[in-house]
């Protein structure tokens, strides 16, 4: 008779409210995850304004988020009503993804979508 063996895995997923964004990064556009745990990580943000493009970038910390002083993603741009999908298998404890207007003045509406999965 043949023995099975199961290996737990993690898997989450998250979804975070609609940003309205900024004319610069802060916290109060910036969506933080606790990622412990998760090898595998994709992220998609998507830019669901039709009058102006967004930046956006990925902090990390190794501290458990006392400090996000690790440039994971370098700053790139979204166009309107579009997407980017990035995805990340280096460890760190939390992410901090940073979220502002392309064009100062003229702010636009974002999601930011996440998975990961960790064994």
């Amino acid at each position: 008779m043949s023995t099975r063996i199961f290996d737990p895995i993690t898997a989450v997923s998250y979804v975070a409210p609609v940003v309205t964004t900024a004319d610069a990064y802060s916290d109060v556009t910036s969506v933080i995850l606790d990622v412990r745990g998760l090898k595998d990580k994709a992220f998609v943000m998507k830019n669901t304004g039709a009058a102006n493009a967004l930046s956006w970038k990925i902090l990390g910390s190794v501290d458990d988020g006392v400090e996000y002083d690790i440039a994971v993603k370098s700053e790139a741009d979204v166009a309107l009503s579009s997407y980017e999908y990035y995805r990340l298998t280096d460890y760190y404890s939390h992410l901090k993804i940073q979220i502002k207007s392309k064009v100062a003045g003229n702010p636009t509406t974002a999601i930011v979508k996440f998975a990961g999965l960790g064994v």
